[in-house]
């Protein structure tokens, strides 16, 4: 009996039998709880965050907002995109995709202005949106080997793709904004110069080494603006010939 006092009997837990027993249920309210760490992580996050990610479609267009912040004020919007960890799928439907869709789009200005057939129109709108977005994919690849060993890696990691993603964002509405407007596009093609800025801003946000940081900016620059030229001069001559014969 003394044993069962010292060393109660786990099979009898509960037991009513042995009211003994029951001083194991009043031990076990001491006993750390696992849900105390839930609790602790609910009371850290944002209802506001926890409610955008459960609206995939409030977080899309959240997105975009940012995008459109880091148009104004890249240090700061490129600091709140790094911040909040989007997923890449959120900016590309949000941003990017709509954004190059509206450069395709816009080449329909050129039926006003050029005398174009439908026909054109929609090859043109067809080069431009391969061009894009063959250029996302080229510009990541290239990264892969061409930038520095020591900011390589960062183009490997969702905020590089969107660091990508971004920039040439810019460049679709600039480039849409010189289809819409072609009596000032002089003024319009000054404008990939705010491009070649928001990469200058984001990349050291991104805190890319100091030993790198200039080489890094240049050849993203490079990049950015040299794959999608070079992208739609190769599809032009595949898909309108005709336009280089003449």
């Amino acid at each position: 009996m003394a044993t069962d006092i010292l060393y109660p009997k786990y099979n009898n837990v509960n037991d009513p039998q042995d009211p003994d027993t029951y001083v194991l249920e009043e031990d076990d309210d001491t006993l750390y709880n696992l849900d105390d760490d839930a609790d602790i992580e609910s009371d850290d996050t944002n209802p506001d965050d926890e409610q955008e990610s459960k609206s995939p479609k409030k977080r899309d267009s959240i997105a975009f907002f940012f995008f459109l912040k880091i148009l104004s004020t890249p240090v700061e919007g490129w600091k709140k995109l790094r911040r909040r960890a989007f997923k890449n799928e959120e900016v590309a439907a949000s941003c990017f995709y709509p954004l190059v869709a509206l450069a395709a789009f816009s080449e329909v200005a050129d039926l006003f202005y050029d005398n174009r057939t439908i026909s054109d129109w929609a090859v043109y709108g067809l080069v431009t949106f391969l061009a894009f977005f063959f250029g996302y994919f080229t510009i990541l690849l290239f990264c892969g080997f061409m930038l520095p060993k020591k900011s390589r890696y960062l183009f490997r990691k969702d905020n590089g793709m969107q660091f990508v993603m971004m920039a040439l964002s810019s460049l679709a509405i600039f480039y849409t904004l010189s289809n819409v407007f072609p009596m000032i596009q002089e003024v319009i093609y000054l404008l990939p110069l705010w491009t070649i800025y928001i990469i200058y801003k984001g990349v050291r946000v991104m805190r890319v080494n100091q030993d790198v940081i200039n080489m890094t900016t240049v050849i993203l620059c490079i990049l950015v603006l040299g794959v999608p030229i070079l992208w739609g001069w190769a599809f032009h001559t595949i898909f309108l010939p005709h336009v280089f014969v003449n």
